[in-house]
């Protein structure tokens, strides 16, 4: 130490220059190790890690490209949850347009073997719903070609009046029904009436409408005693005098909005299965038995399909949205966590590395709370960063997601804003514990390294 005090006085005093011919080997011996430390940067020391190695800062960009990377995925992914069970939640508050609950359903095929060549489509629906009446415990027994929430399979090509006969008008919904299904189903009744056991099979055709068909292939006039004719057996019209609207249900998925439906008796068409809706009957663990006998009577060849509630078959309807809400919620959750973990990770490294710095730092009189500024500071650049570059990629993204949500838009502020504070939050989190830490470097030791 004393020949290395020496030879900084000689490099101060100007003797210690290595070309001067005059200088001899003792002297150079001396002032040698002076020239290495007066020759390095003083920046490059303060940055030079706990192990005396100059700091990388090439390293330093890539791990914080990789993490704003991994955060801006993060915010993506989140805004796309977020979108995504907020239109999940619009679907579950959709009115149905009936009431689900107490409603028990099964599906049964009436063109059975062994039944009558003249017997009519109507009479094997009075004997099944006589056999269900009589097992169902009292409760309220109806039956439609097609039940809420599944897809009807009858489009009637109806012509008003004055329309030719060459007219096509496609999207309209076709129901054969009891004259008790608007009540069992609890659908109201806006004008007019409902079915009753009168509009039998010789009586004059009737129909019934929804409030969709009067909106869009009215515009809103009553269509209540208009004669609507539809196609059958090619160019054969018949005439139907509508005498009631309903309010409009839900036909498939709440999604797509109710379509223009009309509704014709059981009793005056001919439809090969009946849709059973039973309100009020005994759970299914002690109805079904009793229900599988009773038509097993009626049909012994084709047992009943799809025995189970209402509120079931919605959910089942459901599937899809749900799905991709908690597909989308689970990847969002993973990218949140790993863009903390690599955060965290960053940081802890660069303030191993750092040690000495902070040493430094704290021996030449910084408060800790400058070091634990400086650390967060770093930290939220970073975040700041990938937000920023996620954001951005939620917004060029949003029109490819649109598509998939209902009753909100993909630019919905609530979205990003729930984004960007979740992500903000965990990287804080994140970074808090690396900052913390290097409050509590040891200045003696961290000076002592090598």
């Amino acid at each position: 130490m004393r020949d290395i005090d020496y030879g900084l006085r000689e490099v101060r005093r100007g003797s210690c220059e290595p070309d001067r011919e005059r200088a001899g080997l003792f002297t150079r011996f001396r002032c040698a190790p002076a020239l290495k430390v007066t020759g390095n940067d003083l920046l490059s020391m303060v940055n030079a890690d706990s192990g005396g190695r100059p700091a990388a800062p090439a390293g330093r960009r890539l791990r914080s490209t990789l993490v704003a990377a991994q955060l801006a995925v993060a915010v993506v992914l989140v805004v796309g949850a977020s979108l995504l069970f907020n239109s999940f939640l619009r679907v579950t508050m959709v009115d149905p347009g009936f009431s689900p609950d107490g409603l028990t359903t099964f599906s049964m095929p009436l063109k059975r073997p062994g039944a009558p060549v003249d017997e009519q489509s109507w009479m094997a629906w009075d004997r099944l719903l006589s056999e269900v009446h009589t097992v169902a415990g009292g409760g309220e027994v109806a039956a439609a070609s097609n039940l809420p929430f599944e897809s009807p399979n009858w489009a009637p090509p109806i012509l008003l009046p004055g329309e030719p006969q060459d007219f096509r008008r496609e999207g309209v919904a076709g129901y054969v029904i009891t004259p008790n299904f608007f009540e069992v189903a609890r659908i109201p009744v806006r004008a007019g009436r409902a079915f009753a056991a009168a509009d039998s099979a010789g009586a004059a055709p009737v129909a019934i409408v929804n409030e969709a068909f009067v909106r869009q292939h009215l515009r809103g006039t009553s269509p209540v005693g208009l004669t609507l004719r539809y196609r059958v057996d090619g160019d054969s019209l018949i005439g139907m005098t509508v005498v009631g609207v309903v309010g409009d249900v839900v036909q498939e998925r709440a999604q797509e909005g109710a379509r223009p439906a009309i509704y014709v008796p059981y009793s005056q068409t001919d439809w090969p299965m009946a849709n059973v809706a039973i309100r009020g009957a005994p759970s299914l663990t002690t109805f079904a038995p009793d229900l599988r006998r009773a038509v097993a009577k009626f049909s012994p060849n084709v047992p009943l399909r799809s025995l189970r509630t209402m509120t079931s078959r919605i959910s089942d309807v459901r599937t899809e949205p749900r799905f991709q809400m908690l597909l989308l919620a689970t990847f969002a959750s993973v990218a949140l966590l790993l863009a903390a973990v690599g955060l965290y990770g960053s940081l802890a490294h660069a303030v191993r590395r750092r040690t000495r710095e902070m040493g430094i730092r704290m021996a030449l009189g910084a408060p800790r709370a400058n070091i634990f500024r400086l650390v967060f500071r770093q930290g939220m650049m970073v975040t700041g960063t990938g937000l920023l570059a996620g954001v951005a990629a939620a917004l060029g993204l949003a029109r490819f997601v649109s598509s998939f949500l209902f009753g909100v838009g993909a630019l919905a502020p609530a979205s990003f804003a729930l984004a960007i504070v979740v992500l903000t939050l965990a990287a804080a989190l994140a970074i808090f514990v690396p900052a913390r830490r290097a409050t509590g470097v040891d200045v003696v030791q961290s000076l002592k390294s090598e």
